[in-house]
């Protein structure tokens, strides 16, 4: 299936991708099933911000380990729009 590109920085999203996304979600974002993290590159761009703002409003916890972190608080709309951009063509 191919997912439309989104709008954004691909490059900017790319080097945030690696530096605070790639260690749990893979170098191409496709997750790590074995340890319940899931796939971000091939999925519907309005459906990470649905999960995003579910993180940032407390109704879905991003890491169970550590419940109370705050993770994704430390990104601008306009980083998550980049890194998204980047998820977005990251599996072409």
């Amino acid at each position: 299936m191919q997912i439309a590109r989104a709008e954004g920085d691909i490059e900017k999203g790319k080097v945030l991708y690696k530096k605070e996304c790639r260690s749990c979600h893979g170098k191409e974002g496709v997750g790590k099933p074995k340890d319940n993290v899931p796939m971000l590159a091939g999925q519907y761009t309005n459906y990470l911000w649905r999960q995003v703002d579910k993180y940032l409003d407390g109704t879905l916890i991003h890491d169970e380990d550590e419940p109370d972190s705050e993770l994704l608080a430390e990104f601008s709309r306009e980083d998550i729009r980049d890194i998204f951009a980047y998820l977005s063509i990251a599996d072409d």
